[in-house]
Order: structure tokens, then sequence, then C-alpha cells
């Protein structure tokens, strides 16, 4: 799924595009910048598009943890999650960390605690409505800008930051920094560089109800 609209592109950022060749040129840059964005957020293809309107299945490993990692979903669109009887736990709220997303198994009361954990690589089925509800607002605003950028850099014209006063202007290469500022709340952790640094076994937890900060801990999701 491309993350911007043609038209909505051309009239907002590039209006001097109008031959029918350059905006199939603009039409497979949209395309191209999306997957690119999918990429640099460390997330799946279309991972940005709208969830479907039904709930699917999907598996997900336990880590030994008490929350169960899964993809993004729809707030409140969990109908089921399955697994070996013997190491199904009997409840979970919905856990929302900084760039997680997850299940967590809360005891009495909802109060977060490291005690029950999601067996270590036992197959979990969870049914929701995996996605956004719509394309985030932010990475619309960032497909648009990576590809204005890509065009002008094709065209060879001078944008971005400048250096030195009297230096000459150079265009700006590559991904734009605003590019990378927008979708910076959406990058996925790097879980093995988490590891490595030994702080993928402790953080702030959330209240289980709100999501947002609320009583805070330190221990073992």
């Amino acid at each position: 799924m491309d993350y911007t609209d043609l038209d909505d592109l051309i009239r907002g950022y590039l209006p001097n595009v109008t031959s029918d060749e350059d905006k199939a040129t603009l039409a497979g840059m949209i395309t191209r910048a999306s997957r690119t964005l999918d990429g640099r957020t460390r997330r799946e293809e279309n991972a940005f598009a709208p969830a479907p309107a039904e709930a699917a299945g999907r598996v997900f490993y336990g880590e030994g943890s008490a929350v169960l990692r899964i993809s993004e979903y729809v707030a409140g669109s969990i109908d089921s999650v399955t697994g070996p009887a013997s190491s199904l736990p009997e409840g979970y709220v919905e856990f929302r960390r900084a760039k997680i997303t997850g299940l967590h198994t809360a005891t009495t009361q909802k109060i977060l605690t490291p005690r029950v954990a999601w067996e270590r690589g036992v197959p979990y089925t969870v049914t929701a409505r995996f996605g956004f509800e719509a394309t985030p607002g932010a990475v619309v605003e960032a497909t648009n800008q990576l590809v204005r950028a890509w065009w002008r850099q094709q065209a060879g014209e001078t944008f971005g930051a400048v250096g030195d006063v009297g230096q000459r202007p150079q265009p700006e290469r590559g991904i734009p920094k605003l590019v990378d500022e927008l979708i910076a709340p959406y990058v996925l952790d790097d879980v093995v560089a988490e590891e490595d640094e030994g702080t993928i076994e402790r953080g702030s937890l959330f209240d289980a109800d709100t999501n947002s900060t609320g009583g805070r801990g330190w221990g073992r999701w």
C-alpha cells in the first residue's frame, strides 16, 4: 500500500508536475518511499496500512517474560488468545510502552508484575485487528517529504541545510533529517542491540487500564 495519494502530493508539494510521464514517475516514487519507510522503521511491508475490518489470527512466541510482544493492533480489538493449556496464562491486559505493543499477564486488580511469564518458545495465537486504525499522519507527511526530496535530487535542485555563510549550498542527499524525525516514534527497537546493552530486561511500566504513565516500577516484563 502507498502511504500518500498522488494528487495530494502534487497539489501540496510539487504543483509544477503536470505531465502524465512525470506523474507516473512520481507514482513509482511514492511506492518506493512507502517501502523505504517500512524498512527504516524495522517493520513488515505495508505495516502502516489501515487495519482490516475483521480480526485475524497471528502466532507469536513467548520470550519468558510477562509481556508477549505482538504486532501493532487496534486497541480493544483482541478477540482471543490461545495456546497450549499448560502454558497459557490465566489473564492478560493490553500493554503499550514506547515502541512496544503486547499483552501483559497482569495479576488481580490489573497490577502489573513480572511473576507470570509467557513461556519462552511457546506459540500463542492472538486474534485481533492487526495494524493501525489509519495510516499515522506523521508517516503520510514523511512519505510526501521523502518523495519531494527525491524529486528535487533528480532535478538537481539545491535544498536542505546550508553550511557556513559564503559556502556554496549543497543538495541534501539520501533520507532527509526531517523524514527521520517524523518517523522516529515509529522505529521499532533493535532487540539484539538492547540485549547486548542489558536494557531489555527493565523499563517503566504503564498503567494497565490507561496505557499511560502510572505507577512505576522496575523489573522483568
